[in-house]
This record gives structure tokens, C-alpha cells and sequence, in this order.
């Protein structure tokens, strides 16, 4: 419901939104590259729209006539920090990097100005797996508990159970290796033509790995830290061009384009795959097998937008109009739950199935489910906005505002469309 802006322009990933729910990347632009924020929580005027909650507007650093620069580098490791509480007493051994350095300063005195960044984090941080369960594990969570694993005549046999119990033994209490790093950079460039026009380029770009990140927390007592989690990587761009142009003593004109570009990419991590392959299980609400979602491109988004404001004040009034055109495409490619999936509601069903099923055990879980079809889905929606509005001050202490906002959006119409409900073609 909220709408983020990077110098007005709009970088919003409306897919699958990294910046207010994805928390596993480090940022999207450095700390040091920027200004300031502003933020409008509600009641914002006809000039924004897009978000029924708020607007988060990030205004990055520009150069000037002196040459300024800053270095940084923050650090962490294991002596520095304290025993995760879900982790039975093993203090994981993380460490984080992050540095970077900006200067600024002019290419041209009070003509050209620059400003640029680079900022690096690299960070180890593993994962400790737990399986947290009473109706598998003891009180500790540390063994399997036999006793949860009942020997019958119509099965299971011991051998089975014994199977079994070692096939989720060597899940509980593993360290699963895990690391991210991410280069950012950014750069800019303000050139005053002359006094009424100023020209105005800036990039940055942001590029993230994480083996075995798709998990973010310390410990996981569920499994999923190997039967939940994958590869991830993150690509980022973003640039802009503007022209300000000063067109009388009371009137201004800003044009603005913009360009972003966010993928996310999740590749299955294979080499966490129990012996079971790809295959996603869980037993009493753990999971024990592969993850579901993965690989993944989820989305590749790409954003075109034009946007031109005229500001123009007269007596009391200040007025502005503006217009704002943008296209955004989302491809995605992923088939959940692929290779299929298979719950059991407890151990002793799980190793009646794992190994030595004959046919009087017969099928012995509770839900099978595995999906079909076509895993590549490209959207594209496309929006033109008009806005008006005036800014009346009425006396020293009173000040009325009002504002008129339209906004038109085409979007993607459904593919498949039930003959006995037609309206279901038309969105």
C-alpha cells in the first residue's frame, strides 16, 4: 500500500515489494548516498498518488564546489555478540563486513558537479537447522525420540523405523553454511547550463548473493534452514535524467525519466537436498524434505516513467500541474510445488512409506499435491496521471489547500476465461 520514490522517481517493486516486506538484502542504496527522507503518512497532496498508505521519497547526495569525502567500514563477529536464544547453547559464528567511501566535488566550478559512492558488505552468517518437534523429537530437540515411531504388525519394522529415524536424525542440530555479499555503487551529475536550466544524470545499481539465504534467521526449529531454504540473488538498477528549467520569476518546469530495473532470482540449492532429492515432505508439521518454491525468477521487473511538473506562483496561490506516464513489466518464472509434495501426520506413517512399503502397508500419507503447467507469466501495466493543484494562503495563519488527482491504468486481462462466467475474462 505504500509507494517509495528514489528523487521523485518511482522505484517501487509492486510485485513483490523489497523495500517495506524483503528483508533479506541488505539495502538498495547506501546509507552514505543519501541526503534525506521524506516521508508523507497521509493526507499528501494530488502531486502523489499511487499509495493507499504512504509515500517514502529518498534524496540522494549531490556534489559542490569543494571536494568533500567520507570512508566507512563497520564489522561483527562472534565475540562481539550474544547466544541466539533457540540455539541450545552454540554461539554461531558470524561475521559482517561492510564498507564503502563517497566523494564529491565539481567537475567545473558552480558549473558541474559530481557525487559518487561504493559501498560492499560480505558477510558469513550460518545457519543452525533444528527440528523442534514433540511428537518426533525428545524434550531437548536434539534426538529422534524412538518412542514416536510405534512397531506394529501391519508395520512399520523396526528396520523401517530405524530408517526412518536416521533419515531425520541427520537433519537436527546441522550447521548449513550461508553468506551474502553485495556490491552497491552510485553516481551523479548536476550540470547548471546557465542560470534558468539545470541538467541532472545519477545511476546506481546493486548487486546481491546469498548461497543459501533464502532463510534469514539464526536457528530455524522447523527444518527449514535445509528443507525450506535456497540460493538467492538480487539485481537492482535505477537511473534517472532531469532538466529543471526556471521559465519566468514565478514559474518553474521539472522533467524527469526514469528507468528501474529489479530481479529476484532463486535457484534451488541442490546440495541441500536430503536423499530424498527435490521431493518436499514434512512429518507432523516439520519439514524433512526439499523446498517447494524453488527456482524461481520472481519477478524480473522493468520500469520506463515520464513525469513533468510546472510549478507557478501568483499573489497568494501557489499553483502546480503535472502528468506522469510509466510502464512497468513483470516476468516471473516459477512452478510451485513442482516436483511434488507429500505430508505425514506422524513418524510412525512417514517410516512406513520411507523404505520396505509392501502392499499391505499400501500409501500411508495424508496429502499428495503437486502442481502443472506453465511456469512463465510476463504482466505489464501501464498508467497516465494528471494532477492540479494550489496551495492558497489565505492570511499569516490560515492556509487552504485542495487538489484534484486522475489516474488511468491498464492492466493484464486474464488468459483463461470460463465460458459459463464471462465476466471472469474482463478485469
Amino acid at each position: 500500500g505504500n509507494s517509495f520514490l528514489t528523487d521523485g522517481n518511482d522505484n517501487t517493486e509492486s510485485f513483490y515489494n523489497e523495500n517495506a516486506g524483503r528483508t533479506r538484502i541488505g539495502s538498495q542504496i547506501s546509507q552514505d548516498a543519501v541526503q534525506e527522507f521524506q516521508v508523507l503518512s497521509n493526507g499528501f497532496s494530488a502531486e502523489f498518488g499511487r499509495a493507499m498508505g504512504g509515500v517514502v521519497n529518498t534524496v540522494t547526495k549531490s556534489g559542490q564546489n569543494d571536494t568533500h569525502g567520507t570512508g566507512y567500514w563497520f564489522f561483527r563477529n562472534r565475540t562481539l555478540e550474544a547466544t541466539d536464544r533457540y540455539a541450545g547453547g552454540v554461539l554461531l559464528p558470524e561475521w559482517r563486513h561492510t564498507a564503502g567511501a563517497s566523494v564529491g566535488g565539481a567537475i567545473k566550478k558552480d558549473k558541474i558537479f559530481y557525487f559518487t559512492n561504493f559501498d560492499f558488505t560480505d558477510r558469513n552468517f550460518p545457519a543452525l537447522n533444528r527440528i523442534v518437534n514433540n511428537s518426533l523429537s525428545d524434550a531437548t530437540g536434539n534426538v529422534v525420540a524412538p518412542s514416536n515411531c510405534i512397531i506394529a504388525a501391519a508395520g512399520p519394522t523396526q528396520a523401517q523405523c530405524t530408517a526412518a529415524i536416521n533419515f531425520i536424525q541427520a537433519q537436527m542440530n546441522v550447521l548449513v553454511p550461508r553468506s551474502f555479499k553485495q556490491d552497491i555503487g552510485f553516481a551523479k551529475i548536476d550540470w547548471h547550463l546557465n542560470d534558468r536550466n539545470t541538467v541532472t544524470f545519477d545511476a546506481n545499481v546493486m548487486h546481491w548473493r546469498s548461497p543459501h539465504g533464502i532463510q534469514t534467521q539464526a536457528v530455524l526449529t522447523g527444518g527449514a534452514a535445509l528443507g525450506n531454504n535456497g540460493n538467492s540473488t538480487v539485481e537492482d538498477r535505477y537511473g534517472k535524467a532531469a532538466w529543471t528549467s526556471v521559465v519566468s520569476s514565478n514559474a518553474v518546469n521539472e522533467l524527469r525519466f526514469g528507468w528501474f530495473k529489479d530481479r529476484l532470482s532463486d535457484p534451488g540449492a541442490s546440495d541441500l537436498y536430503p536423499s530424498t532429492g527435490p521431493t518436499y515432505i514434512t512429518v507432523a508439521g516439520s519439514t524433512v524434505g526439499a523446498a517447494q518454491a524453488y527456482p524461481r525468477t520472481y519477478p524480473s521487473e522493468n520500469r520506463f516513467q515520464i513525469v513533468d511538473n510546472y510549478s507557478w506562483t501568483k499573489g497568494a496561490h501557489s499553483f502546480k500541474f503535472g502528468m506522469d506516464f510509466q510502464t512497468t513489466e513483470d516476468w516471473m518464472n516459477q512452478l510451485f510445488n513442482q516436483y511434488g509434495g507429500y505430508s505425514y501426520s506422524n513418524l510412525t506413517n512417514f517410516a512406513k512409506d520411507f523404505s520396505g512399503n509392501g502392499t499391505i502397508q499400501g500409501k500411508n500419507y495424508s496429502t499428495f499435491s503437486q502442481q502443472f503447467g506453465n511456469p512463465i507469466q510476463n504482466i505489464r501495466t501501464t498508467d497516465l496521471n494528471f494532477y492540479a493543484q494550489d496551495t492558497w494562503k489565505l492570511s499569516k495563519k490560515l492556509t487552504f489547500g485542495y487538489g484534484l488527482r486522475y489516474e488511468k491504468t491498464w492492466i493484464p486481462q486474464p488468459t483463461v476465461v470460463n465460458p459459463d462466467y464471462p465476466q471472469t475474462g474482463v478485469i
